[in-house]
C-alpha cells in the first residue's frame, strides 16, 4: 500500500473512536495504542473483532494487515491526531455517564426517604 493508503484508513479510525466504547483502541487496542506491528499482532485483532462482532474494528484490522510495518507506525503516528479530534466527544460522553449515575443515586436515595 501506498502513503495514501495509509491516510485512507484514518476516516475509518476516526469513526471507530467516535464510539466511547473504542477510546483507548477497543478491539485494535494492541496496534493502535501500543508499538505492536506485526503481523501476529494485527491477526489477533482481527480475531477479537471477529468474536466480539466488531464490523469496523475487523475492517481497519484487514486494512492494516496490508501495510508494511513502517506504514504501520506511521499510521501509529497519524492515529494520534484521529484521537485528539475525538477527544471531546469522549470526554463529554463520560460526563453524561457520571451525572446519570448521580442522577440514580439521588433518585434512589429520594424514593428511600418517601416510601
Amino acid at each position: 500500500m501506498n502513503k495514501q493508503d495509509v491516510k485512507s484508513i484514518l476516516p475509518l479510525l476516526r469513526e471507530y473512536y467516535k464510539n466511547p466504547e473504542n477510546s483507548v483502541g477497543g478491539n485494535l487496542h494492541i496496534i493502535l495504542e501500543d508499538p505492536n506491528y506485526d503481523d501476529s499482532s494485527v491477526k489477533y485483532c482481527i480475531e477479537c473483532c471477529q468474536k466480539a462482532g466488531d464490523v469496523l474494528g475487523e475492517k481497519i484490522g484487514k486494512k492494516i494487515l496490508l501495510l508494511s510495518k513502517t506504514q504501520r507506525k506511521k499510521l501509529q503516528k497519524y492515529y494520534f491526531n484521529s484521537w485528539y479530534e475525538s477527544l471531546p466527544q469522549y470526554l463529554a460522553s463520560q460526563v453524561v455517564k457520571e451525572a446519570n449515575e448521580k442522577i440514580e443515586i439521588e433518585f434512589k436515595r429520594f424514593c428511600k426517604t418517601y416510601k
